[in-house]
């Protein structure tokens, strides 16, 4: 993976936290949901993987690199993604409203 997947998986993650808080602010959210936005959005697959296929059809030379960057870096987002999207919804506090919802 090397550098490019280091600075794929960095600038995804700042792209994710930086979009999910500009999204909440201006969709009037509250500054409680606003600050972990970005957070929950850190899962990815299907369309990344799709898109990696196709650009590996279409540009031969460099597909195979897209190919493996896109792939391991899926990987890195699908196993720790879900846990960060827990973290956020706990943190904001949508996780409880949920429960009280289910319960109440």
């Amino acid at each position: 993976m090397g550098m490019i997947g280091i600075a794929y998986i960095l600038f995804r993650t700042i792209r994710k936290l930086s979009g999910g808080w500009l999204g909440a602010l201006i969709g009037g959210a509250p500054v409680q949901i606003r600050n972990w936005m970005g957070m929950a959005l850190m899962p990815q697959a299907g369309v990344a993987l799709g898109m990696a296929l196709i650009a590996n059809q279409r540009f031969p030379d460099n597909g195979e690199i897209v190919l493996s960057v896109v792939i391991t870096t899926v990987v890195v987002f699908e196993l720790f993604g879900p846990i960060l999207t827990r973290i956020a919804l706990l943190r904001s506090g949508d996780a409880q409203k949920l429960n009280n919802t289910k319960h109440g």
